[in-house]
């Protein structure tokens, strides 16, 4: 027969006769003087203090002085001393919990086992010492590995207004950003710039001269949710002592417009300072709500002076943090020419620069430490370094649209080395050939037009040479038409006129067709007269006139056909002094040099 075992006192018994048990005999199921809980937590912990469910009681022995057992009945002396019931034990137990006289004498392997595990907490009692109240010495933190993996330009990045490099116009002596760092006025505020232009730097230097708390977030990895709980804190932590809170988000054009509402109730009433920074046109990528409540600061790419300040700046601060590296050897490769040359490849961008002297720093030091590889010389960094160029280009970001814009006024102005400038620019960067092909055939009609018939079939033809052949081969394809029509004959008859037409239709009632323009295909329609005093060009032998208007349109609308010229002596005496050619003495034609500044397109001209 099968045995279980009680879930309340842990006796084994017959499965048939655990119901009754429970009904009838198990003391515990029915003692009403204490918690089930507590008597089947004191009867299933075992020795070692550990919680063993469903487990039979192991005798433990309890850390007071155990109590003998006063007298037996003369029943209980005929039993063995072998023999001791699980019931009587549970009984016996719960007795003891209850402040009883009786509890039972544990066997003689009980006691032993009881001894060694008293003996073993007094050991280790005693084993472990005392912790002291006071530390003498302070203990020593380990370094911060993330500190360590931080490139050089995060290592040097300059806190102090007095520090920071470029941007002249706002950070300058008498920069307007600057002044209102000074006396802590700082607004929520736009920085719009290319990468590498001193935004982030920026942001903290703020925060740390205003002694305002910083928070960063960048909207590639943090969520709306993320800056609410920020912005959240930032009014709590105002309302109590009275600290602002500055929130710096990274690329907050990444978040959606109906996303950068969330910080308009927190800008408006003040309890935050909002500093974002963008890459992209805010104009377009900018909530028109969120743009009211900040001030937009343009950053400008970094000139080579200030590229090249910086990078000698962070020279001396990598020396004076690694002073047992090999300087000698840099000493020789990096001078000044080398820092100006790191400042030409960077294209404004300061991060870009400090990385690559980075890696030119590393590559000395490698090299300097290895026996097996002969030293690193400046020609071999120099070569490195113009593989490792890449042109920086965003078909669509703001110079996607300003390159093709460059190449199309180029053309336009008949500059063919401009044009070609431009070419090259965009097709090096990875352009599509075919979008430099569509506006090619635009500028055929639109600036050449009427003056050259021939370079629209040429545009034309270029956009299917591209289609078929596809670059690199296709760029001689785009260099051929760029010639032409940069020194084609200009003509913006048809484009002009069309836009006329456009203002006459935009500006007056749509009056009807004259009858005489009208097609009569029945002969309702010419019973009603229409076309009947229409002359038929092609039927005279000479001009013939007639009204092809709406007869109430105004006669000066009738004007499509005309252009506005604005005549400037200024501006032919400078395009005269740079374009007209002299011969020196050598009987060559050479070009006659101008320190004069490019003239500037009048006010209502140009496109």
């Amino acid at each position: 027969m099968t045995t279980v075992k009680c879930p309340v006192c842990a006796i084994d018994l017959p499965s048939d006769a655990i119901n009754d048990h429970l009904d009838k005999s198990c003391t515990l199921a029915k003692s009403p003087s204490k918690p089930r809980t507590s008597a089947i937590q004191n009867q299933i912990k075992n020795e070692n203090g550990d919680w063993s469910f469903m487990t039979p009681a192991s005798g433990s022995v309890s850390g007071s002085k155990t109590k003998k057992r006063k007298s037996a009945s003369k029943s209980d002396a005929k039993k063995p001393a072998s023999r001791v019931d699980d019931n009587d034990k549970d009984n016996d137990n719960d007795k003891n919990d209850s402040d009883s006289d009786l509890e039972i004498i544990p066997t003689q392997s009980k006691k032993k086992k009881a001894e060694n595990t008293t003996h073993r907490q007094n050991k280790q009692k005693t084993d472990v010492p005392p912790a002291p109240i006071f530390t003498t010495k302070a203990t020593q933190s380990t370094p911060n590995n993330l500190i360590q993996a931080q490139p050089l330009a995060e290592r040097v990045r300059p806190t102090t207004i007095d520090g920071y490099v470029g941007q002249e116009d706002l950070m300058g002596e008498n920069g307007i950003l600057r002044s209102m760092i000074l006396s802590d006025n700082i607004p929520s505020s736009i920085f719009w710039g290319p990468p590498g232009s001193g935004k982030t730097t920026l942001a903290r230097i703020i925060a740390h001269r205003s002694n305002a708390k910083l928070k960063e977030l960048s909207a590639t990895n943090s969520g709306v949710a993320e800056a609410k709980q920020i912005l959240d804190q930032a009014k709590t932590t105002l309302k109590l002592n009275g600290t602002r809170t500055i929130l710096f988000i990274d690329e907050i054009h990444r978040y959606s417009k109906s996303q950068q509402d969330t910080f308009l109730p927190y800008m408006e009433s003040g309890a935050c300072v909002v500093i974002g920074a963008t890459t992209e046109n805010p104009s377009f990528k900018i909530n028109n709500a969120l743009l009211s409540r900040c001030h937009v600061y343009c950053l400008t790419k970094l000139s080579g002076e200030d590229i090249t300040t910086m990078l000698r700046n962070a020279l001396h601060k990598w020396r004076d943090q690694n002073a047992h590296h090999a300087h000698q050897a840099i000493e020789e490769i990096i001078d000044a020419d080398f820092l100006r040359y790191l400042s030409s490849i960077s294209d404004g961008d300061g991060r870009a620069a400090l990385n690559s002297l980075e890696m030119v720093l590393r590559a000395v030091e490698i090299r300097h430490r290895s026996t097996t590889t002969k030293p690193t010389t400046k020609e071999d960094l120099l070569g490195s370094l113009k593989r490792s160029m890449v042109l920086k280009y965003d078909r669509d970001g703001d110079f996607h649209y300003d390159s093709i814009s460059a190449f199309h006024k180029a053309v336009r102005g008949s500059c063919v080395d401009g044009a070609l400038y431009w070419l090259a620019r965009m097709v090096e960067a990875g352009e599509d050939a075919l979008y430099i092909a569509r506006r090619m055939v635009v500028i055929a009609s639109e600036d050449v037009g009427m003056a050259d018939c021939a370079a629209l079939p040429l545009a034309t033809a270029t956009y299917q040479a591209c289609q078929f052949i596809g670059l690199p081969e296709c760029r001689i394809n785009l260099a051929h038409c760029t010639v032409y029509l940069a020194e084609a004959a200009k003509s913006i008859r048809s484009y002009v006129g069309y836009n006329n037409a456009v203002d006459a239709v935009r500006n007056h009632p749509q009056y009807p067709v004259p009858i005489h323009l009208r097609n009569a295909p029945t002969q309702l329609m010419k019973s009603l007269g229409y076309g009947r005093e229409y002359l038929y060009n092609p039927a005279y032998a000479h001009p013939v006139h007639q009204e092809y208007f709406p007869h109430d349109l105004p006669h000066d609308a009738r004007l499509i056909n005309r252009e506005h010229k604005v005549h400037d002596q200024q501006l032919l005496d400078e395009w005269e002094k740079e374009s007209v050619s002299v011969k020196s003495g050598d009987g060559q034609l050479h070009q006659q040099e101008s320190s004069a500044q490019p003239a500037k397109c009048p006010k209502g001209l140009g496109k």
